[in-house]
């Protein structure tokens, strides 16, 4: 791996952390938050729905796609700051360059995103064509426009999924009420940084995002999420197989790996189907090993216990009720709205704004 280090991309750091954690990076990433699996973090950063703001660190974005394309290596460590171009020896920079330029030209691209780390910093991700494989490239921006941070890296063709075509047997519904962000969801890497665990392939991050940002200033503390202490319910009827409480919940921005799935609850949905719902909030679970549970009854409150840097509902459907042996299922949920328009069955994916 080569690795040129320099500050984070803010808070967002952690939110591309995870997409670094296989190739040749070129820049910070703050250290983060690896959920069950011993990845490098997870998702923080959210999509600004701003066009303006969008458009503007678009275009800064795709100076970087130009100077690839021309193999042109200066133009780039020229908009560093001045903290990245401290930490970031030029000869070292050029050659990564080099390097990218040796193993494949820069082609088409295939698309682009802008993310916001709620502290006025922004990244920009954008995929493009590279030989037989996809390139990534990200790329953050301080609140002078200057670059603060910089990788790239292949992505690479995901194992086969044993359950791809998988349906549910039970019938599942949203967990929460209002509206609710999908952090990691979807059927690749740069969506989901699960899909590369195949106990958790399918498995789903979900919090509350408002005004671009997961909580209000400063984000220090657990009660500054919008997702922390909201109650979580039963999304199907079936019988709690494990609860486990007591779990410290974490100050934002550290880890609990002893314990990774938290204060969580796993329910036998009959089938051969079991629901594991992670990282509820310290001695909030009402329900117990053995309880027979009916949809919308109250599990217990979304919180930031276990091997997660933030409050979120880590959801997953999987064949078998020990996490480590277990594959993970498709998970659909039934009758919700997406995004603004309703759905009868589907499954979610990161950016996806869900409710009942």
């Amino acid at each position: 791996m080569l690795e040129l280090s320099t500050r984070t991309f803010g808070r967002a750091g952690a939110a591309l952390a995870a997409i670094v954690a296989l190739s040749f990076v070129i820049a910070p990433c703050s250290a983060a938050v690896p959920e069950f699996a011993q990845t490098t973090s997870e998702h923080h950063g959210t999509i600004v729905s701003n066009n303006q703001i969008r458009a503007r660190v678009s275009s800064y974005g795709r100076k970087v796609e130009l100077a690839l394309r021309k193999a042109d290596p200066l133009s780039v460590y020229n908009q560093f700051n001045p903290a990245m171009q401290k930490r970031t020896p030029k000869l070292k920079f050029v050659k990564v360059f080099e390097d990218l330029e040796a193993k494949s030209v820069v082609g088409e691209r295939y698309g682009e995103s802008v993310r916001s780390d709620g502290y006025g910093d922004y990244i920009y991700l954008a995929e493009y064509q590279w030989d037989a494989n996809i390139l990534l490239v990200v790329v953050g921006y301080d609140k002078f426009n200057k670059i603060s941070g910089i990788y790239f890296r292949p992505l690479y063709a995901l194992p086969d999924d044993p359950k791809a075509f998988y349906l549910d047997k039970a019938d599942y519904r949203l967990p929460f009420d209002g509206v609710w962000w999908v952090y990691w969801g979807g059927d690749n890497d740069l969506q989901n940084y699960h899909v590369f665990s195949p106990d958790q392939r399918h498995a789903y991050d979900i919090g509350i995002v408002q005004n671009d940002s997961t909580h209000r200033d400063p984000g220090t503390s657990d009660s500054d999420y919008y997702c922390f202490g909201k109650p979580i319910s039963s999304p199907t009827n079936g019988k709690v197989v494990e609860a486990v409480d007591g779990v410290d919940d974490n100050v934002p921005g550290t880890h609990n790996a002893k314990a990774p799935a938290g204060n969580h609850v796993i329910i036998n949905c009959g089938q051969g189907e079991y629901l594991l719902m992670a990282h509820f909030k310290d001695h909030s679970l009402k329900v117990h090993a053995g309880e027979i549970v009916k949809r919308g009854q109250l599990i217990g409150d979304c919180g930031n216990s276990g091997n997660t840097s933030e409050p979120h509902l880590h959801i997953q459907l999987q064949d078998v009720p020990t996490l480590a042996h277990a594959t993970s299922l498709p998970l659909y949920f039934e009758h919700f709205v997406k995004n603004g328009e309703k759905v009868r069955l589907g499954q979610v994916a990161q950016c996806d704004y869900i409710h009942k």
